[in-house]
């Protein structure tokens, strides 16, 4: 399924949405859209799975889900990720556009 503006794939569970990582920032957040992906800033270097860790940790309290609802199923040494998030599909996508700033 694809959500405008994301590349979404709903489960019955969770959802995976599509996140390009920026690392080494001043501050972890979530920074909007780029090409149908999450932009997620975090301050952690890209180096032995710390700025996967800090990408789970941000979408986790931004989805307000618990840590371990939130990991990292594709793409784990790339900046172009797939993370699944676990919860009420309906529910997170609301969020999700809520978090990027679009209306659907």
């Amino acid at each position: 399924m694809t959500l405008a503006p994301f590349d979404v794939v709903v489960r019955p569970d969770a959802i995976e949405v599509a996140v390009v990582v920026r690392p080494n920032g001043r501050r972890s957040a979530i920074e909007g859209v780029h090409d149908r992906a999450l932009v997620v800033r975090v301050v952690a270097a890209p180096e032995k799975g710390k700025a996967n860790r800090a990408v789970e940790a941000t979408l986790a309290g931004a989805f307000d889900v618990r840590d371990s609802a939130v990991r990292v199923v594709a793409g784990s040494t790339g900046r172009r990720k797939r993370v699944a998030i676990e919860g009420r599909p309906s529910e997170l996508l609301a969020l999700l556009q809520a978090l990027a700033g679009t209306d659907g």
